[in-house]
């Protein structure tokens, strides 16, 4: 099924993708400051930037896959 709205986007689905993609990092600390930073991304982008946490975790999903050298 395509999500057609919003509200149909599951909330962790960002948050769980982040996650997978960190928990392959080999080295512990590495994977620490990639949690943490993920965290603050969407932090900002909730409270500064008034989106929902939905759309917050999406945008530092994709800041996570520019980081670690997934996407330009």
């Amino acid at each position: 099924m395509i999500a057609t709205a919003q509200a149909d986007i599951p909330p962790d689905l960002f948050y769980r993708a982040a996650v997978a993609l960190i928990e392959q990092q080999p080295d512990s600390d590495r994977r620490a400051d990639l949690r943490e930073e993920f965290e603050h991304r969407a932090a900002v982008a909730e409270y500064d930037g008034g989106l929902t946490r939905p759309e917050a975790e999406r945008l530092a999903f994709r800041e996570l896959r520019r980081t670690l050298g997934l996407i330009k």
